[in-house]
């Protein structure tokens, strides 16, 4: 034994172009490297595909592998994806720390969770003197807030800091309330970024290559980006779209005139950064309560390059001398302008050193790591005794659902005796979760 934290790692995988453009996939490639030299870590999820050198496995394995040798933290990402379903139902199975890449969310969930009794069982596992939830019940979910996955999150971090703010006006109750004491049960964690990038060449005075990262819906305001783009002459416009996208970016570039410009397929965070190398200016407008424009402009701050971003949301936290902010409405297009323009003509004051040097500050992902794996560290007491407590929660839901299986037999069908029924129906589903069960109870 190694005497390192075992550690169940859930994430989507950047292993292929369907996950390419996950921030958790990036997350992971860039913080695993560094966190595996105190860690004993596990990858788990929705694919059956390896990962590098590291064990890797379908997540439906988690239960076994977890009985065989128990992991010592779960530690679950959350994206506003599908590719996170699987997270999402996990996590109310086996508690853990979760790092919320999204906390307003902007669909209910794999349809299991539709009717989640969540709030009994936490207040249950709280110490309430309730019933298990009747099964006839229904549960209706309110509001775009993750707060079941929150009740469940022993410890919630956050990959800025309006989603933790959000959190700690919507925060419900939770499992983990009665370990933390003085603990905080909440951190914001930015996304790490290479600080390689901060070796590119300083830009000089002028801009001449502008890269977009954003979608053609409106809330990533390609409409008036392309309507201030227009209007700056001699500007090279590269955006990065994804393939379904190419029919509408090329209707609107039509729309607003613009005629040098090139789009590229495939949006990444590797591929960002790629671009990276040949651009002058960056624009991460989003004006939206759902996501975020990260692990993105974190990038392009630490590549020293100025970016334009809306005033508003997460980027509202964002020093004011660092980036340049656009508010959303009537003159967002005309501020866009002006910009760009101040900035091709060399009139526009910006400070590449005093960028980078807040980026890797915030983002360094050797840092970002030591800062996770210190939080992993001194919350693992914390976390073995919840873990302790919900394995016992679970004898106890294990027991109250023998019982009531042991009541379905009712009248026996075909002189289908008792002892019959239980052998032939039920037990085979017990044995198949991995209960000895007869029709006292456990045995």
């Amino acid at each position: 034994m190694s005497g390192r934290l075992r550690v169940a790692w859930f994430s989507p995988l950047s292993i292929s172009s369907t996950n390419g453009d996950s921030p958790a996939g990036y997350f992971t490639e860039l913080a695993l490297p560094h966190l595996r030299e105190r860690f004993e870590i596990e990858l788990f999820h929705g694919g059956f595909e390896g990962y590098r050198d590291y064990p890797t496995h379908h997540y439906l394995k988690a239960f076994s592998l977890h009985r065989r040798n128990p992991f010592d933290i779960f530690f679950y990402h959350l994206e506003d994806h599908p590719r996170t379903n699987f997270v999402r139902c996990h996590l109310g199975l086996i508690p853990g720390v979760v790092y919320f890449h999204d906390y307003i969310l902007s669909t209910y969930g794999p349809e299991p969770m539709l009717n989640s009794p969540f709030p009994d069982v936490v207040r249950r596992f709280g110490g309430e003197d309730l019933p298990w939830p009747d099964r006839e019940k229904s549960y209706h979910r309110e509001g775009p807030y993750a707060v079941r996955e929150a009740a469940f999150s022993a410890i919630s971090l956050f990959s800025n800091e309006r989603n933790l703010d959000e959190w700690k006006r919507s925060r419900p109750k939770g499992i983990a309330d009665r370990y933390l004491h003085n603990l905080p049960g909440s951190f914001y964690l930015p996304y790490p970024v290479d600080s390689q990038l901060a070796q590119r060449e300083r830009p000089g005075r002028g801009i001449k290559t502008v890269i977009y990262c954003g979608t053609p819906r409106i809330e990533h305001r390609a409409h008036k980006v392309l309507q201030a783009i227009g209007q700056v002459p001699n500007l090279n416009f590269v955006w990065l779209i994804d393939r379904l996208e190419r029919e509408r970016a090329e209707a609107m570039l039509g729309e607003f005139s613009v005629n040098r410009f090139e789009l590229v397929e495939g949006r990444s965070p590797i591929r960002w950064g790629q671009l990276l190398e040949g651009a002058d200016a960056t624009i991460h407008t989003l004006f939206s309560v759902y996501g975020q424009c990260a692990p993105y402009l974190p990038m392009s701050l630490m590549a020293g390059i100025p970016a334009l971003v809306t005033n508003f949301g997460a980027c509202e936290y964002l020093p004011d001398n660092i980036v340049f902010k656009i508010r959303p409405g009537e003159t967002e297009a005309c501020e866009i302008k002006e910009v760009l323009t101040a900035l091709a003509s060399g009139a526009a004051y910006f400070d590449s050193e005093l960028q980078r040097s807040y980026a890797i500050e915030t983002h360094e992902r050797a840092q970002v790591a030591d800062e996770l794996a210190q939080i992993l560290e001194g919350s693992a007491s914390m976390l073995s005794g919840l873990q302790e407590d919900w394995e016992k929660f679970e004898v106890s839901a294990r027991d109250a659902l023998l019982q009531e299986a042991n009541g379905l037999s009712g009248e026996p069908e075909a002189e289908l005796a008792l002892g019959d029924y239980f052998d032939q129906s039920l037990r085979p589903v017990f044995e198949e979760l991995g209960w000895t069960a007869g029709q006292e109870g456990l045995l």
